[in-house]
């Protein structure tokens, strides 16, 4: 298995394929005929929400491993104790 020229962040893949098959999977529905109707009503059938639900997640996993990794962002939200 060949070796990765630039190392990654812990995860940066799976938010980055996240993110791809939700805009890919999202396209493909567009071109899909569906036997069932739309229970959630609106413009979009009930994959492409989910296929946008899995992209927003995508982004999210993405931007918060961009700013530092997982472990930074979640150790700015603990509290701090001081003992005085």
């Amino acid at each position: 298995m060949p070796q990765l020229r630039r190392p990654h962040r812990d995860g940066q893949v799976i938010g980055l394929y996240a993110l791809l098959y939700g805009v890919v999977r999202f396209s493909v529905e567009f071109v899909r005929e569906h036997d069932a109707s739309n229970p959630l009503g609106g413009p979009f059938t009930l994959e492409q929400w989910i296929s946008l639900g899995l992209a927003a997640a995508g982004i999210y996993l993405v931007l918060m491993f961009r700013a530092g990794g997982i472990q930074t962002a979640l150790a700015s939200r603990q509290p701090t104790t001081s003992n005085s």
